[in-house]
């Protein structure tokens, strides 16, 4: 799953070929811990004593995993699901670059996973990821298939605006 973050993976595409039968036009709803995103975050804050340097927050569907740098510059793993907050795993080299969520919109993922949902309809957002590439900078990663199985990547700014939509490599 953290690849696929990294990968900075999102979105729907509905796939070539096949079933000449019109793609659903029902929205979907999702099945990840979207709404955890805000009190993960406050979870892992409240822990360590203040605001962090994260380097990739992801949400699947069992909730939110928080990578953040200790005092050595190691990455502590975080996870948070069914409301609690589970201690960290061993430090680790850090994999990704850095970032605080000053200028980030906490409370967004869920009005993002429903817009794309909206914006691709029968889509279903499988994967979303808070990551900062050199490629893209700070952006919120959704993955979403069609009811097809085409993949798009989706990605926002860190405040909720659309930055792009590309397939995902297949």
């Amino acid at each position: 799953m953290r690849a696929l973050a990294v990968a900075v993976v999102v979105a729907l595409l509905p796939a070539c070929g096949g079933d000449d039968d019109p793609p659903s036009t029902t929205t979907s709803t999702t099945v990840l811990a979207v709404d955890d995103v805000v009190p993960a975050i406050a979870a892992v804050e409240a822990a360590r004593g203040g605001a962090q340097q994260y380097t990739e927050i992801n949400v699947n569907a069992d909730g939110v995993s928080l990578f953040v740098l200790d005092a050595s510059g190691q990455e502590l793993a975080y996870f948070y699901g069914n409301g609690a907050l589970q201690d960290p795993g061993a430090p680790t080299p850090s994999t990704g670059a850095p970032f605080t969520l000053d200028a980030v919109d906490r409370g967004v993922a869920p009005t993002l996973v429903r817009e794309t949902q909206e914006r691709f309809p029968g889509a279903e957002v499988t994967a979303l990821a808070l990551v900062s590439t050199p490629d893209t900078g700070l952006t919120w990663a959704l993955k979403s298939r069609s009811p097809r199985g085409g993949v798009l990547n989706v990605l926002y700014s860190p405040n909720g605006e659309l930055v792009s939509v590309s397939p995902a490599p297949g």
